[in-house]
């Protein structure tokens, strides 16, 4: 349904944007003097992020447990892939939670408008690059680091920040991590649960 929904938010977009670019020769017909069509605003921009980053957060999940490497048959019976498959999916699970820092940089915007009046000019041209770059560089890099370091491994049910085999990372657990490191706990509050916590507090 995320994945429907969110697909809908920009053919609608789409659509809007192709039927105002048309309007100008439709009121050329009935109008000497055509007013140009408004462009999309920051709102439709940040929105058209949310959507996007959710379908990718979407697809991920929607593979569910197949990703995860056949091999590792003696702890996760369903999988089927192999750890390129994993490391696909990790990778989209970590790129598309950008989707709620996405939505959060929504609610920024909205914040800026109601309640301190910023014109949609200054918005655009000061606020929203950085309201971009926020979601794009921080899911993206933090996906390049957890994949160059071989986090993305099972982790309830799909492949996300983990180690392998299970429990390595406990201390005086005696078995020595395959993938990932000791340090997995680091990784994942630094890069999935304190994240969504702060994007949890902006919404």
């Amino acid at each position: 349904l995320s994945l429907i929904g969110s697909s809908l938010i920009l053919y609608t977009l789409y659509r809007d944007r192709l039927r105002k670019r048309r309007q100008p020769r439709q009121d050329l017909s009935s109008s000497s003097s055509p007013s140009p069509p408004k462009p999309h605003t920051s709102f439709h921009r940040l929105l058209t992020g949310v959507a996007v980053f959710n379908i990718i957060l979407s697809v991920g999940f929607t593979l569910g447990p197949l990703p995860t490497p056949a091999e590792y048959g003696a702890y996760y019976p369903f999988g089927i892939g192999t750890i390129a498959t994993c490391n696909f999916q990790g990778f989209l699970l970590q790129v598309g939670s950008g989707s709620f820092a996405y939505s959060a940089m929504l609610m920024v915007y909205y914040l800026c408008v109601v309640r301190w009046n910023i014109s949609e000019t200054t918005i655009s041209r000061r606020i929203e690059p950085i309201l971009h770059a926020f979601p794009i560089s921080f899911h993206l890099g933090t996906a390049i680091a957890a994949l160059s370091t071989g986090h993305f491994n099972p982790s309830s049910g799909v492949c996300w920040m983990g180690v392998y085999p299970p429990g390595c990372n406990i201390e005086g657990g005696g078995t020595e991590c395959q993938r990932g490191t000791p340090y997995d706990r680091l990784f994942g509050f630094g890069f999935v649960f304190v994240p969504q916590a702060v994007y949890s507090v902006l919404i």
